[in-house]
């Protein structure tokens, strides 16, 4: 019951991220952003407190040859954390 409820969570912050950027007068501003940094805010932000709870081995190794791309660190965060949080939602405990 827990992990369904976990799942409808993810799937209608989905849904509501995706209403917001369809509500969007305007495409969000890019900036040059350093994607390692990007990856690891949002892998501390949310989902590494998540892994451990889980008993799951969760690991960033930044790419240092890593070029700077433009993007909106806002909207690549919350990619990456929903691609992360769904990732762990979907592994049994203890796997890699």
């Amino acid at each position: 019951m827990i992990k369904r409820v976990a799942r409808l969570e993810v799937v209608i912050n989905d849904v509501l991220n995706l209403s917001r950027l369809d509500a969007m007068q305007e495409p969000p501003s890019l900036q040059p952003l350093d994607l390692n940094q990007v990856i690891g805010d949002a892998l501390q932000g949310c989902c590494i407190g998540r892994a451990q709870e889980m008993g799951i081995d969760l690991e960033f190794f930044p790419e240092p040859d890593l070029p700077p791309m433009r993007g909106a660190q806002e909207h690549l965060a919350n990619l990456i954390s929903n691609l992360v949080v769904n990732a762990l939602n979907y592994t049994p405990q203890g796997w890699v």
